[in-house]
């Protein structure tokens, strides 16, 4: 293959990766904002740096934390992110009240004008009293000169926490990542070594596809090409998960109008219509039926009823393969859009000369 062949090979598979990965990145937002779980690796993370159960339900309901739920304060659903100032704050007020309770002679009282010794003293009683989450402060106030130092440190201590949490999360978004992409690669039946066969074979193919990668993230300007990732917005509700269903697959009728071999032929292919995902299912259950009733070779009676079914070995071996093309696509789209994005517009760059270089500084 010449190295133009390959570039154009490249930026069609990468811009077909982002288009599906675009699209499975934000089903994967609308379903961690409906089931929570973002704010439940938050409250996890959490529950791992308090120990103490007590400690632990009185921060998630103290004021400052309370206020970013988006319903009742220490209700489902959690908020997704805290801020490592609230965290502070809170802890410092929920240990200076559990010392009132345990200590109540100790000269400890709650009010706005708070100092680092008193907030040491509350840590050290909570810590005598058996609270792990009093001892854990302790020496971060040690190493405090002022009441805004203790809570720079705790903020850090909550982030360092939540950043180990965090790897955990995207490792597990990346999985569902995996999963939501097979589904969508089934639904439009993208088939990635069907796709990669067309393309080696058909210059045509490669040449269109490649240019409609180029126009649809890329401008022209005289400092050379500037290219911009399509905006996403994950749905809200139903309706617009259904819109970003059908808005996915007016984009593959475009790739498909390029060549590519997506959709099943059963029903029609995929089109680039207003009413392409309507017009596609019309009438699905009968076009296709007729397909699996020849790759199962299936044999009726006269009244209808199924006398036999013996499988058709070449069209099983070509589901097979199908099979591990929709893997394939799956896989890739668990990279995510950017990844495919930064790809794409380097090998964009590559065909079309690359961007100019910047002009130098005098004297330079």
């Amino acid at each position: 293959m010449t190295l133009p062949a390959f570039v154009e090979l490249a930026i069609g598979l990468s811009f077909l990766y982002m288009m599906l990965a675009i699209l499975s990145s934000s089903l994967l937002e609308y379903l961690a904002a409906k089931h929570g779980w973002r704010g439940r690796c938050m409250r996890a993370g959490l529950r791992r740096l308090l120990e103490d159960r007590w400690i632990y339900m009185a921060v998630i309901r103290h004021p400052t934390v309370a206020a970013l739920y988006r319903d009742e304060g220490g209700r489902f659903p959690p908020p997704s992110y805290m801020p490592p100032e609230n965290f502070a704050e809170a802890l410092l007020d929920v240990l200076l009240q559990k010392a009132i309770e345990l200590a109540p002679g100790a000269g400890l009282a709650r009010g706005p004008q708070q100092t680092i010794g008193s907030y040491r003293q509350a840590a050290q009683i909570c810590a005598d009293a058996g609270y792990a989450s009093g001892g854990a402060a302790i020496p971060l106030l040690d190493h405090a000169g002022s009441v805004e130092e203790a809570k720079v440190s705790l903020g850090k201590w909550y982030d360092t926490t939540m950043n180990r949490i965090s790897g955990n999360y995207k490792r597990d978004s990346q999985q569902r990542l995996f999963w939501i992409g097979l589904a969508v690669a089934l639904l439009l039946n993208v088939d990635s070594i069907a796709v990669t066969a067309q393309l080696l074979k058909s210059s045509g193919t490669r040449s269109a596809l490649a240019d409609l990668a180029a126009t649809t993230l890329c401008t022209t300007t005289e400092d050379g090409i500037d290219c911009e990732l399509p905006a996403s917005a994950a749905p809200e509700d139903l309706k617009q998960v259904k819109e970003a269903v059908s808005n996915a697959h007016v984009e593959m009728g475009r790739l498909a109008d390029a060549g590519l071999p997506i959709g099943y032929a059963c029903l029609g292919g995929v089109k680039s219509g207003a009413n392409a995902l309507t017009d596609d299912l019309a009438g699905a259950l009968d076009s296709c039926r007729g397909y699996w009733q020849q790759a199962a070779a299936v044999t009726t009676a006269a009244d209808g009823s199924v006398t036999g079914v013996s499988f058709n070995w070449a069209m099983f071996g070509e589901l097979i393969f199908r099979i591990v093309g929709w893997l394939i696509t799956a896989g890739a789209i668990s990279f995510g859009a950017e990844f495919w994005f930064g790809l794409a517009t380097k090998f964009i760059n590559l065909r079309g000369s690359g961007p100019k270089p910047k002009a130098m500084a005098n004297g330079s």
